[in-house]
């Protein structure tokens, strides 16, 4: 039967019987807000029926005005207007819990026997964000419970934090416009505004004098960030040279909030994969927007593109692309797929690539073919130019025995000094052709012979007994791949 007949029914249903209580009913001349038949479609669900409006009032203390709900077990309660005072650094909620007077406790309500009427998030002696749970219509207490357990938080657009390009204050920043939601479903629209102009950045930190006490200073004219000092857990500290910190941005709809870097790095990479800063619990209701990673020294902000810039909003999901990125060049940011000029392109660079070894003096730069302890060999596909530099190689050395043994692969070149007999010599070939010199010195004695029966003497064949004590002479050799070719020099005189 539609809302509009007369037709009722003598007695209601136990289901949809009214329990106004413990307060006096209503009168003809205080009749309710809605007809019967309205009443009985709201509800259908618990929560507040009519709206139940709740106002800062200063400091920590809040007002509600009167309003209607219905409970977990289906019954309709007429609420009365109340006041209260919040508790500081907490996340408080106003909720139902019994009678006709709401409450103001810091744990949520519980869903099946309470009624969460709000919640007002509370720092540093002030109020900083009221939020009304929407009256019930549709939407169930179970799904409401849903989102706020899964979706707490979520960006669906923009609030993203850069830096303020005016150049005045070079560590001021701006915030883009955008939305941010709470249980996916209550809506925060944010104006996009420079700190620099609107005096509203606000840096954070534990200050030590309690558990998770939280010190909230106001930036002043500038309204930049603080790139000097981090957070150890008690107080601000300096950074020191060749650290890195990574500090975290956190938004509302009108204030920006620094919170200062929590832990020291070595290097940038450790600070991208380091945590990020613990927010203040008053402000759990404010969406993250960005980290920054500052050094010991910087003077201003590296530039958006930089890897020190991280993306730490809680975006909701369908809001970015679905899916793995699979393409280098669809990262954002990136024009060419090449642009990483810092690092090795292995496919090639138009204009060539500088492989540096190091960045200190005498750093080196070591070339293997493979990991493996079993060498391969690293292949030249053109013509190598030196330019105006040398190519040295190990110079191996032996002292004869009797027999030696040189292991060409391991170097070109060789300095051999006879011991107190004479040397037959072998050698272990090089893999690949090459030219090769053999140095070979007398004892102190002289007069020692050698057998280097494997090379094929060009032109004069050395008669090694004729050097005398301590001189010395080079072999020069050529190995084609099968023959060792040789040329003897003279003694030295």
């Amino acid at each position: 039967m539609p809302r509009s007949a007369t037709t009722k029914p003598s007695q209601p249903s136990e289901a949809h019987k009214l329990a106004y209580r413990p307060m006096t009913l209503p009168t003809v001349g205080d009749p309710l807000p809605v007809t019967l038949g309205e009443l009985h479609d709201l509800g259908d669900h618990s929560g507040s029926l009519l709206a139940i409006t709740i106002t800062d009032a200063g400091g920590l203390d809040i007002t509600w005005t009167a309003g209607m709900l219905r409970t977990p077990t289906g019954d309709i309660v007429l609420t009365v207007a109340g006041s209260a005072t919040c508790t500081d650094d907490a996340v408080n909620f106003l909720k139902w819990t019994s009678g006709n007077s709401l409450v103001v406790a810091t744990t949520d309500a519980t869903h099946d026997s309470e009624v969460p009427i709000g919640h007002i998030a509370c720092q540093n002696g002030d109020i900083w964000d009221v939020h009304t749970d929407p009256v019930s219509r549709a939407v169930t207490t179970d799904i409401q419970h849903g989102l706020e357990e899964i979706f707490p938080l979520a960006v669906s657009s923009g609030c993203l934090v850069s830096e303020d390009t005016d150049a005045t204050d070079p560590l001021d920043v701006t915030i883009s416009s955008g939305a941010y939601l709470h249980d996916l479903h209550d809506e925060h629209t944010v104006t996009g505004f420079d700190s620099r102009t609107a005096n509203t950045l606000i840096r954070c930190f534990i200050d030590g004098s309690g558990p998770e006490t939280w010190d909230f200073t106001a930036d002043g004219a500038q309204s930049e960030i603080d790139v000097g000092n981090w957070n150890s857990g008690t107080s601000l500290i300096g950074t020191s040279v060749g650290k890195y910190y990574k500090g975290l941005f956190v938004i509302s709809e009108r204030n920006i909030f620094w919170i200062y870097a929590q832990a020291e790095h070595n290097t940038v990479a450790q600070a991208i994969d380091g945590v990020l800063p613990s927010i203040p619990p008053g402000l759990d209701n404010f969406p993250r927007s960005v980290a920054y990673i500052y050094k010991h020294g910087d003077t201003a902000f590296e530039p958006a593109t930089s890897d020190r810039w991280m993306d730490a909003r809680p975006l909701v999901p369908g809001s970015v692309p679905a899916g793995p990125i699979t393409d280098h060049g669809e990262l954002v940011g990136l024009a060419p797929d090449d642009d990483h000029t810092q690092y090795l392109l292995l496919a090639g660079r138009s204009g060539g690539q500088i492989i540096n070894g190091g960045t200190d003096a005498s750093d080196d730069l070591t070339l293997k073919a493979t990991a493996h302890a079993t060498q391969g060999f690293i292949h030249f596909g053109s013509e190598v130019d030196a330019g105006a530099h040398t190519i040295g190689f190990t110079l191996q050395t032996a002292t004869g025995d009797g027999t030696t043994t040189i292991d060409w692969r391991l170097g070109n070149h060789f300095k051999f000094t006879w011991g107190a007999q004479d040397e037959t010599f072998t050698f272990t070939a090089p893999s690949n052709v090459g030219h090769l010199t053999l140095e070979m010195k007398q004892d102190g004695t002289g007069g020692r012979d050698a057998t280097l029966s494997m090379i094929t003497w060009l032109g004069t064949v050395p008669v090694f007994p004729d050097g005398g004590a301590n001189k010395t002479m080079f072999a020069l050799i050529f190995y084609d791949g099968t023959t060792y070719w040789g040329q003897i020099t003279d003694w030295e005189t």
